[in-house]
């Protein structure tokens, strides 16, 4: 359907309450979702855009100065303007309630001057996750590059794809990139490593905390982690707002995916429960956002998981119950010990939460921006 408009002279990334995907404009009137409908415009910049498709009633959008967008409140529609000539991109296998945005801050963000757009007909840079039939991108869109992402705990198929994101360390093909989850989760605050730099909590506000301890959980697969909450919750309770082992409701922590309600909830409690749902040794490096929140509620974090945490976050700074592997009495006992100790509470609070609070060199600027350069470098525009 497009392929007879020519370039446009606008682009948009359309939010609807029904869909998602671009709106593109173009010098003789004409107005189209690529490949799905057109139709004509009336458009006065930085005012009012009035959409009349070929086969929806007619939808106008106002401009919003706060917040950089034009919007229909009634419909639950906005567009956000995007360069016409930024690299056009899509995503296949994601989760529900994914955030395209999030993700360009993310990774994106280092890429100098390129800027991207979402494409549905023509992108040149395919994102692929894990949620849903294997090369689905590549099926639907063969002549893109295909990246692989994954904030699971699950191996990178380096060789079914152009690069491949994802948790595991040591990977020295220069197809892949360590990108922990966690940096997604920071991006879509929208925060970043160097707010950990900046956020830490002191030991007297910390003791006046009214809760003891937290735990927050929608996968019940673990058993250990399980264990620990039992077991810890007999010795001081344990409040569980989440699915798993739930003895309470908050308002505050809000609906799932609702990451400031979340923080929000555990800056009330001392200690958080941040096991991750496997544990990881080796090259996998499995780290999610679990650790980082209780960070940034400023909670004394009881982390069970990747044994090379420490190569991330400073060990000093927080509870790594990893080393006691599955003996659940022995971290709780460890637990114990620290809850009647003053000294040691104190010396973890005055620890920064990254090594030499710095952020890690694996996670540098520059090692970030060249990946991704070398990513963008050669698509065909």
């Amino acid at each position: 359907m497009s392929s007879s408009l020519g370039e446009p002279i606008y682009a948009f990334e359309a939010h609807h309450r029904d869909w998602k995907g671009e709106v593109c404009l173009y010098d003789d009137g004409k107005m189209a979702r690529p490949g799905i409908d057109q139709g004509r415009y009336e458009f006065e910049k930085h005012h009012r855009l009035l959409l009349k498709w070929d086969h929806w009633s007619p939808e106008e959008l106002m401009w919003c100065e706060e917040r950089q967008i034009y919007q229909n409140l009634q419909k639950t529609f906005s567009l956000r303007p995007v360069p016409v000539d930024a690299i056009r991109w899509n995503f296949a296998n994601f989760w529900s309630g994914f955030d395209a945005l999030a993700f360009e801050r993310h990774l994106l963000g280092v890429s100098g001057n390129h800027k991207f757009r979402i494409s549905e007909q023509n992108p040149q840079i395919v994102f692929e996750s894990v949620f849903g039939t294997p090369g689905k991108g590549r099926e639907r869109w063969p002549k893109a590059r295909q990246v692989w992402y994954t904030g699971e705990n699950v191996a990178p198929p380096l060789n079914q794809f152009d690069k491949c994101l994802s948790f595991h360390r040591d990977i020295k093909d220069p197809r892949h990139l360590r990108w922990p989850y966690y940096l997604l989760h920071l991006a879509s605050l929208p925060m970043t490593l160097n707010d950990l730099v900046k956020c830490q909590s002191s030991a007297s506000t910390w003791a006046e905390r009214p809760g003891f301890c937290a735990f927050i959980a929608f996968n019940e697969g673990c058993q250990t982690r399980n264990r620990f909450v039992e077991k810890l919750s007999k010795y001081r309770g344990v409040d569980c707002p989440g699915r798993v082992l739930n003895n309470m409701t908050s308002e505050t922590l809000g609906k799932r995916g609702n990451f400031h309600g979340k923080i929000s909830f555990l800056k009330q409690y001392k200690y958080a429960v941040c096991f991750e749902n496997t544990s990881t040794r080796g090259s996998q490096g499995y780290v999610t956002e679990k650790l980082v929140d209780a960070m940034l509620a400023g909670c004394i974090p009881l982390y069970w998981g990747d044994l090379r945490v420490g190569e991330d976050f400073n060990e000093n700074s927080f509870i790594n119950l990893g080393v006691y592997g599955n003996d659940v009495n022995a971290m709780v006992q460890h637990v114990i010990e620290l809850d009647s100790d003053g000294r040691l509470q104190k010396n973890l609070l005055q620890e920064p939460w990254l090594p030499e609070n710095k952020i890690p060199e694996h996670f540098s600027f520059e090692t970030s921006k060249d990946a991704i350069l070398k990513l963008v470098a050669n698509v065909n525009k």
